[in-house]
């Protein structure tokens, strides 16, 4: 490979680096792994690996030191000032996990600007590896995950990989289960502002959200509150017309089929691809069976328990394609 790297290097978004493992804007990381290998035969967490980690990242940083020093003088900087321009080591993580997912990493945070922790912290990046609408028992599950995968590692064992993709996949036909008899424990959540927090009501997805339930749903499930008020999201297999108009042949409730239609002509509706069922109303009634008939359980599942595949990815496991065609629990 060159030094001096072509300004079109961005053109290839997918390309594969050598040295760097993550980068920003204003960051990057480099492993030392192949150097404890290198020297002990395999990945160590003992006290010489990081003695022979610590020294090879002095000289790294003094290295970028001189560089950056180089870079000044070529700017015409004079020598009083030359080490203005600086870059500091800030974090050491003993194990780093990948994601596919750009700025998608977790790790175990050991050192901090040189000073080391009497413990670990777990180091999570990317909202996908910790989503606040995602129910929080899925988000401690997916830390425990991550944890376990972290120890076992430092701890110089083996993952039992089927063991862990037969828990996920179980997980996953607990949502189903769940969906199915009418629950939200698992289902991802929003919340309705109120209309004077948006520029336009008749705009803002969300709010019009509630304008339908309110309108097609309400009388006959329950009304929604004056916003604000939190709701639950349901992803619907109503793709198109032809499926919308087969679910409305199973609905007994002949007032909700004609409002359904009423809305659809009006708002020129071809699909139903989600929707926002006030909390409120699934907490004390559950899930309408109409609206459970033709739940989506299979992307609900997929967006409910997201984290755990791009945790598996950082174990090269990778499922996930453009149409989320494939579950845990279709093979474990």
């Amino acid at each position: 490979l060159t030094n001096n790297v072509p300004s079109s290097i961005h053109a290839f978004p997918a390309c594969y680096r050598r040295a760097a493992l993550v980068s920003d804007t204003d960051s990057t990381m480099f492993t030392l792994q192949y150097w404890v290998e290198q020297a002990f035969g395999k990945v160590v967490f003992t006290p010489d690996a990081r003695r022979l980690s610590f020294g090879l990242i002095f000289l790294v940083s003094e290295m970028v030191m001189h560089i950056l020093a180089i870079q000044s003088a070529n700017m015409g900087v004079s020598k009083e000032k030359l080490r203005i321009l600086a870059m500091k080591n800030e974090y050491f993580f003993e194990v780093l996990a990948l994601t596919n997912r750009a700025k998608h990493y977790f790790a175990s945070q050991d050192a901090l600007e040189g000073v080391m922790f009497s413990e670990y912290r777990l180091e999570r990046k990317g909202v996908g590896l910790r989503d606040s609408k995602v129910p929080p028992v899925i988000n401690k599950k997916a830390e425990k995950l991550m944890i376990r995968i972290i120890e076992t590692i430092k701890n110089e064992q083996l993952l039992d990989v089927k063991e862990i993709l037969k828990e996920i996949a179980d997980t996953e036909r607990e949502i189903t289960s769940s969906i199915l008899e009418g629950k939200a424990t698992y289902l991802t959540s929003g919340q309705v502002k109120n209309p004077s927090s948006y520029k336009s009501e008749e705009d803002n997805a969300t709010y019009k959200k509630h304008l339908q339930w309110n309108e097609v749903f309400g009388p006959s499930f329950g009304m929604a509150d004056e916003p604000p008020y939190s709701f639950v999201k349901l992803n619907m297999n109503l793709g198109n017309r032809t499926s919308i108009e087969q679910w409305l042949t199973t609905i007994d409730d002949k007032h909700l089929v004609q409002r359904v239609k009423v809305w659809m002509m009006r708002e020129d509706i071809k699909a139903i691809n989600t929707l926002h069922i006030p909390r409120s109303i699934v907490e004390a009634y559950g899930i309408p069976k109409p609206i459970i008939q033709a739940a989506d359980t299979r992307s609900t599942v997929f967006n409910t328990m997201g984290s755990f595949y791009l945790i598996m990815e950082s174990l090269n496991i990778f499922m996930v394609d453009k149409n989320n065609l494939k579950l845990f629990s279709d093979f474990y």
